[in-house]
């Protein structure tokens, strides 16, 4: 047999170009899109670090503190956690340390007692000018009288009387004045008599420490029973409606056109953004960077910055971060 002589199938079949599938194109596309977002990210990213200055803060609610304004032991004190205290409401008494014995208010007694005499005593003198100037008035007047009936003139002859008729008028006010006073300390010296004879002093009778704002306990610090110190915190109170600030501390060289009313960005600790205005800037050492000599620079100062909620709605926000700290951004 003579295959040689055959013609191959293969060889004389006509050709086609192989189908090509889509899914390669779609994936380098896919692959080029994410090169490009991880770049615009990065780009972003060095923009908002090169334009953007960063630093910390706290947010604080305003509280009120109160001391015991007296040493001694606590002997009363029954406030708890979450309770709401009202102005004018006791908060504790605190028992003096030094213990003293009572003291004799007789001193007083007869200290008064001689004052009431003295009193007297000047009363009766009054009394004594004013009887003698009297006479003397009456004898002018009846001089006075005859001579006019003698001469037969209307017009008073002597002078001498109507100076003692003043006289007189001012010894009776005075007269007045010392019987009212005399009154009023026999007055107290029957309510001191009627009084107990013992009576405690000042410095060791028990004392009440008095809320001097109405707010929620917070904080306490003691229990009944504690011995306190004068200026020592019992609790502190937070008010109905306090005040919400935050606190941060910026660089002088960053933040030099910061002024009282701008706007910062604060980033929460649940990385929600709010804001805050700006309304107080103080620094301890303004002005110290211009002295500059030979090869002194001084380290320039930091401002520290108070700034409040911009709404209502953001400090309802800003409660739920007391004392937390939190990011505070701004635009250079």
């Amino acid at each position: 047999m003579k295959l040689h002589n055959k013609k191959s199938m293969l060889r004389t079949a006509p050709h086609s170009p192989p189908p090509r599938k889509k899914t390669p194109i779609i994936t380098q596309w896919l692959y080029i899109i994410f090169l490009i977002g991880i770049c615009l990210y990065v780009l972003y990213f060095i923009l908002k670090q090169a334009f953007t200055i960063q630093t910390t803060g706290v947010i604080e609610s305003q509280s009120l503190v109160i001391k015991s304004p007296y040493s001694g032991l606590l002997t009363m004190f029954e406030t708890h956690q979450s309770q709401l205290i009202t102005r004018g409401d006791i908060v504790g008494i605190v028992s003096p340390e030094e213990t003293c014995e009572p003291e004799d208010n007789t001193k007083d007694e007869r200290l008064l007692h001689y004052r009431i005499q003295e009193a007297r005593l000047a009363l009766q003198l009054l009394i004594d000018e004013h009887q003698i100037d009297q006479r003397e008035f009456d004898r002018l007047r009846a001089q006075d009288r005859k001579l006019k009936r003698a001469l037969e003139v209307n017009a008073p002859l002597n002078n001498d009387s109507d100076k003692l008729r003043v006289t007189l008028a001012k010894q009776e006010a005075e007269i007045k004045m010392q019987r009212a006073k005399i009154n009023l300390l026999e007055k107290r010296y029957q309510e001191l008599t009627e009084s107990t004879r013992l009576i405690q002093p000042a410095r060791c009778r028990p004392r009440s420490i008095v809320a001097a704002q109405t707010g929620t306990v917070s904080t306490v610090a003691v229990m009944q029973g504690d011995a306190v110190k004068a200026g020592e915190t019992l609790l502190t109170l937070t008010p109905q409606n306090p005040q919400l600030t935050l606190t941060a501390y910026l660089e002088v060289s960053e933040f030099d056109e910061l002024k009282i009313g701008d706007t910062l960005t604060i980033v929460l600790p649940d990385d929600s953004n709010s804001s805050g205005r700006v309304a107080k800037i103080t620094s301890s050492a303004s002005g110290l960077d211009k002295l500059e000599y030979d090869d002194y620079r001084p380290v320039l100062p930091q401002l520290k910055v108070i700034l409040t909620p911009t709404t209502d709605a953001e400090a309802q926000r800003w409660a739920r971060f007391d004392k937390f700290q939190v990011l505070v951004e701004g635009v250079q």
